[in-house]
């Protein structure tokens, strides 16, 4: 089921299924559930697994081999008995912690059959309640085997609670301190899991021992890797996708003695990845020392010294600690962000350095920066040291050596800011530029040299400001997608309702735009908001959206892929529009080959957009998606036999792929087999995807085609309840209203047609042709009026309104625009036949004349054409002429004799035969 919703791929399951083979024959017990392996192998997310084990069958008792899976675990059946231990659909069995906020339970899931912790939260307090739903919020979008699940929230008789993944372990305050290595290697692993959650967009803001878990059994000669670590309590997390803080400004947040200085001051908008550094160099200095890198009895004076004061060097607590080790603590501790380590990554490869026995980046801070530091501090205190400094200088320049020692150490400066420069160090080069020139100021190359370096770093900060905000845009466009691909689950669950769906779609937009909003400039984004617009059903909107996309990168293959499916979108619409104003399935095929211009330009549009990704994704061929838009550019191209022959193919690897299967119905559309592509349709319907409207629409189309007005209105009926926003459902709708002279439902149906789209020409033209026939001619003319603005090529818009100026007795008004439709259709019969018959009731013998010449000209086989002109000759008198066409009329059409009988002895008395 993962599979088939695209939800993780085949070889990572392969790979976990042959994990559990090999546990098997080791015979370790319990062997691991699939589902399970694959969310801690970060193949899959805890809420897809959720979501997929509801909806997939369960084997009943009867069926299973033994009891074993649905029998109860006895604690589990004891806790149940007591009712106030039932928790929705858990059982809660056993605390397992408590702290401020609340407790956590062991609990068993009566549904899924298996533990979960059980985390409730036992104030009312506004602030704890948002912190508390943040955590939910924030722990659930993050899908990584060191960071634990959350697989539900709820609320339990007014107490919030969050469903975890249960971690049966110690957290890293409490697990022997023996192993160095083995700590230093779970703080590199928490590294990484903190790296993961920082490009999701997540600071955790509260990491400390107390927060990591970890997971085997306690052993003094174990190695890190039999264990399993869990990075816990996202509670404070900030997300970078922009959510509001947890607290006003200056209010401090977190746990004093791991917090660094800018949390410390209560600088939330300061809080970023390198304080999470922080955190975790306060852990490691825990665990290397066996005490926090400042403590206090209270609680001001551990922020106090946060902020003020240097921790002191590990070694000092703890001789046995590695100088390389303690220099990476110190790095991560720096009270200045630049200078701790830019990303958790970097802390994790430097610990792995160390591990491995290889020297650490991290270099020891030099004399001089921590004189600075020491004297930004106590600037009281430095007075006095300078001034006594100065009057030792002054002293040692009476005695003639301190010249010397400057330029000594000038000339060194400058040598170790010029092999800085060469290396591009900026940051170490513009420090020893500015010890130099304090001894040179009227070296002007140095000060070039100075201001070239400080231009160069602030290009490295704007480079770094930029990826915080494509890391917080990306972050932002992951959240749409999950929205989508949540939504796009919905719609094949049979249970589901739309608006559930559509609120996805609405979020996930939302959350498009602000991606947008922080970087226009990646064309992911761009894509992004493309996916959205298109699972929404607006492709014009996409289409724009994934234009940009190319434009910035003109190999973005799925989004080329996109662009061709939204065209074809657009094609199908612009083949009904034509194909709506037939009445005669016969028409259809011939509609196809021949489309209006509208159509035809957005087939050439996604002819082009599915030729170039099939260019550029050469290398995918043998893929479902390459495979697909294959099928689709057949459609387009007209291969329609090629197309249904495909499209079975792929069937038969991909039955629940409701895309393939809309694309054989529309090849078996094209080639007139309607009967054939009902039947897909219901296929679809039944045992594929109830849930969709397009379907529903399509089939209803059909059925107006073939004149089946009342199920045609039933199919529509149901597609508008699936996605009551599609403008073309309502349209078909109040076509087969239309069919069963029910006029008045049709104009309401035209109303919510062009309530979702306002610049459909077409539809303001047949809610026109409605009017009329309800008797309203002066609402008629005004909506063909508008129908003409939007469709100005439009032959049938000047046409309905001609007739409605007739009902409103304006001829000349009526005449001219049937001319109008006759300019731009010159072969439409209809056209010549209103324009004739409203020439003739006016007198205007002559126009009327030549328009009935010009219909035996068009249809020279039509008994009626030479009638009309008959009676227009007669009208002018002229005998000859008229009876001649008389006679051709009765010639061409027998059943017209009794009519053109006393016509035709009247002409005969007028020449005296």
């Amino acid at each position: 089921m993962v599979v088939e919703q695209g939800l993780a791929s085949t070889e990572h399951v392969r790979e976990c299924l042959d994990i559990i083979a090999r546990l098997s024959e080791k015979h370790v017990t319990p062997l691991p559930r699939l589902g399970e392996l694959l969310v801690r192998k970060g193949y899959l997310s805890p809420q897809h697994l959720e979501a997929t084990l509801r909806v997939s069958p369960r084997p009943s008792e009867s069926a299973s081999p033994s009891n074993a899976q649905v029998t109860l675990p006895s604690e589990v059946a004891e806790a149940a008995e007591n009712s106030n231990n039932r928790v929705g659909k858990y059982v809660r069995v056993k605390a397992i912690g408590a702290g401020g906020m609340g407790e956590v339970w062991s609990a068993w899931d009566t549904e899924l059959r298996r533990w979960v912790a059980l985390k409730f939260l036992n104030s009312h307090n506004h602030d704890e309640i948002a912190r508390f739903e943040r955590e939910a919020q924030t722990a659930a979008k993050l899908s990584h085997p060191n960071i634990a699940a959350v697989y539900d929230v709820g609320d339990a008789g007014g107490r919030p609670y969050i469903a975890l993944q249960l971690i049966r372990g110690r957290t890293l305050g409490v697990f022997p301190r023996n192993r160095l290595k083995v700590l230093v290697d779970f703080v590199r692993q928490a590294a990484l899991a903190v790296q993961y959650a920082h490009g999701e967009g997540v600071v955790h803001r509260d990491l400390k021992p107390q927060n990591i878990m970890i997971e085997g059994k306690l052993n003094a000669m174990a190695e890190a890797s039999e264990y399993r670590l869990y990075v816990m309590d996202f509670g404070l997390a900030k997300q970078a996708a922009g959510e509001s803080t947890l607290s006003v400004s200056g209010t401090v947040l977190g746990t004093p003695s791991y917090m660094p200085p800018e949390q410390a001051r209560g600088l939330l908008a300061q809080v970023d990845a390198r304080s999470d550094v922080y955190s975790l160099g306060a852990t490691l200095y825990e665990l290397l020392t066996g005490q926090p890198p400042f403590k206090h009895q209270n609680v001001y004076e551990i922020l106090k010294l946060v902020v003020e004061e240097d921790p002191k060097p590990p070694r000092t607590i703890n001789p046995m600690v590695d100088g390389d080790l303690e220099t990476v603590v110190l790095k991560c501790l720096e009270k200045d962000p630049a200078r701790r380590y830019a990303t958790a990554k970097e802390l994790a490869e430097d610990l792995g350095r160390f591990l491995a026995g290889e020297p650490v980046v991290a270099q020891p801070a030099s004399v001089s920066y921590r004189l600075r530091k020491w004297v930004g501090r106590r600037k009281a205190l430095a007075t006095a040291v300078v001034t006594a400094v100065l009057a030792g200088i002054a002293v040692a320049a009476i005695l003639g050596g301190g010249a010397v020692e400057r330029a000594r150490e000038a000339r060194e400066l400058r040598s170790e800011a010029d092999k800085a420069f060469s290396a591009k160090d900026w940051s170490r080069t513009n420090e020893l530029l500015g010890r130099y020139l304090a001894l040179r100021p009227d070296d002007r190359p140095a000060w070039d040299q100075k201001a070239a370096c400080e231009r160069e770093l602030e290009l490295v900060r704007k480079k770094a400001d930029s990826k915080v905000v494509a890391m917080e845009a990306a972050a932002l466009c992951q959240k749409a997608l999950a929205f989508v691909k949540e939504g796009k689950t919905l719609w094949r669950v049979r249970t589901a309702k739309p608006e559930q769906w559509e609120k996805l779609f609405v979020d996930a937009l939302g959350f498009a735009h602000e991606a947008l909003a922080r970087d226009a400039s990646l064309p992911g984004n761009h894509a992004t908001l493309g996916e959205i617009l298109e699972a929404q059903g607006n492709w014009t909107e996409a289409v724009a959206a994934y234009d940009r996309a190319i434009k910035i990168d003109s190999s973005f293959a799925e989004a080329w892929q996109r662009r061709g499916i939204c065209y074809l979108e657009l094609f199908s619409d612009a083949l009904m529009d034509a194909q709506w104003r037939s009445t005669k399935p016969e028409q259809v095929l011939l509609i196809l080959m021949n489309p209006g211009p509208r159509a035809v330009e957005c087939r050439k549009n996604a002819i082009d957009s599915l030729k170039r990704y099939s260019e550029i994704r050469q290398d995918a061929a043998g893929s479902v998606e390459y495979r697909y838009t294959q099928v689709a550019a057949s459609i387009v191209q007209g291969r329609f036999v090629e197309a249904d022959q495909a499209s079975d193919r792929l069937l038969a690897e991909v039955q629940t792929d409701e895309r393939v299967w809309l694309l054989k119905a529309a090849s078996q559309i094209a080639r007139m087999n309607f009967a054939g592509a009902v039947a897909t349709l219901n296929k679809l319907i039944e045992d594929v995807a109830p849930q969709l409207w397009r379907p529903y629409f399509f089939r209803g189309w059909i059925r107006l085609v073939n004149k089946d007005w009342d199920r045609a209105v039933a199919d529509c009926t149901r597609a508008a309840e699936l996605d009551s926003r599609q403008a073309r459902v309502y349209a078909v709708r109040a076509a087969a209203h239309i069919g069963k002279n029910n006029v008045a439902a049709a104009v309401a149906d035209y109303d919510r047609a062009l309530q979702y789209s306002p610049q459909w020409g077409y539809v303001w033209t047949a809610r026109a042709s409605a009017k009329l026939r309800m008797g309203d001619a002066k609402a008629a003319v005004e909506d063909s009026t508008r129908g003409m603005e939007l469709e100005p090529n439009e032959p049938t818009a000047p046409l309905v309104r001609s007739q409605a100026k007739w009902k409103l007795e304006d001829t000349p008004g009526a005449v001219e625009d049937a001319g109008r439709a006759i300019k731009l259709t010159p072969r439409d019969v209809d056209a010549y036949i209103w324009r004739s018959h409203l020439r003739f009731t006016a007198g205007d013998w002559a126009g009327g004349l030549q328009d009935a010449t010009r219909l035996t000209e068009l249809e020279p086989k039509e008994g009626n054409h030479w009638y009309r002109r008959g009676k227009l000759w007669l009208a002018q008198k002229e005998y000859r002429k008229a009876l001649e066409d008389f006679r051709k009329a009765v010639e061409l059409a027998p059943d017209l004799a009794s009519q053109l009988d006393p016509l035709i002895a009247q002409c005969r008395a007028k020449l005296g035969e």
